[in-house]
């Protein structure tokens, strides 16, 4: 199977803008984030652990005007429901600093929620596999889907078909809380904050638990460190990939082996194989 794929590079000088590019038979794989914080870092935190902070934020407002406007109605809503003392929201006004990667990885640590919004491209930026690795459940703001349909806000699915690393290994429903910002978005903005003080501890432990038992294919150095799983090979996102690589060859392999059975079954095998 040949992945086609088309540069971006091209795409944005085709467009004049900076839009999503459609990728067919692509496969993603995690963002690597070992310059902020140590692929193995899952293993320092324990899912039940009390955690100082519901939300916690770290991001350069001046990159998207987005985020500064989430932040803020993130912030004021807080203020009016007693709540602040639970966020830690590091920059919401321009020329605010962001902290530094050791003091946001300790931040990280200590916080339930991160706010994780998209970056320069509707995909995944790196701070959303860098919260994973520390146990800080993504709270996904997506920032570039102007059309979107609410009846897909459960189901991980995006208009523009945002696809999510590891589909076959990771739910991702249980993982992250996705929020649309444009459009009919209005009242989901405004239940953001409602929605995450809301939860109950059992259930931000029934996520972090399962993020627990799947974080290990979102790193890169179980590899390297010799470790295997019960299947004696080693669980990395190196070894996702490979795996959801065989799985689509073997779909692929089933598919042409039901089409071969039709078709020789059928009077017209010669236009069925055309097929």
């Amino acid at each position: 199977m040949r992945p086609r794929v088309l540069s971006l590079s091209k795409a944005i000088k085709h467009n004049q803008t900076f839009w999503p590019v459609r990728v067919t038979n692509g496969l993603v794989v995690p963002f690597r984030v070992s310059q902020w914080v140590d692929d193995r870092a899952w293993r320092t935190w324990r899912p039940e652990a009390q955690r100082r902070y519901r939300l916690f934020s770290n991001v350069d407002v001046k990159r998207s005007t987005m985020r500064g406007e989430v932040l803020r109605m993130i912030n004021r809503r807080a203020h009016k429901a007693g709540a602040s003392s639970s966020l830690y929201l590091a920059t919401m006004l321009w020329g605010q600093r962001m902290a530094p990667p050791a003091e946001a990885q300790r931040l990280a640590l200590e916080s339930d929620f991160c706010f994780c919004p998209t970056g320069d491209a509707k995909g995944f930026t790196a701070r959303l596999y860098f919260s994973l690795l520390l146990g800080c459940l993504p709270v996904r703001v997506d920032g570039w889907e102007p059309h979107w349909e609410p009846g897909r806000l459960h189901s991980g699915q995006l208009k523009m078909n945002t696809t999510w690393p590891f589909q076959h290994l990771v739910d991702w429903r249980r993982l992250v809380v996705e929020v649309p910002w444009h459009g009919r978005s209005l009242r989901s903005r405004y239940a953001l904050l409602r929605t995450l003080l809301s939860m109950p501890r059992a259930e931000v432990l029934a996520r972090r638990r399962y993020l627990r038992s799947v974080v290990h294919w979102l790193g890169y150095r179980e590899l390297a460190d010799g470790e295997a799983g019960g299947d004696g090979m080693a669980r990395d996102a190196a070894d996702a990939a490979v795996a959801e690589l065989v799985a689509r060859v073997q779909v692929e392999r089933s598919a042409r082996t039901q089409r071969a059975m039709t078709c020789g079954a059928s009077v017209e095998s010669i236009t069925c194989q055309k097929e």
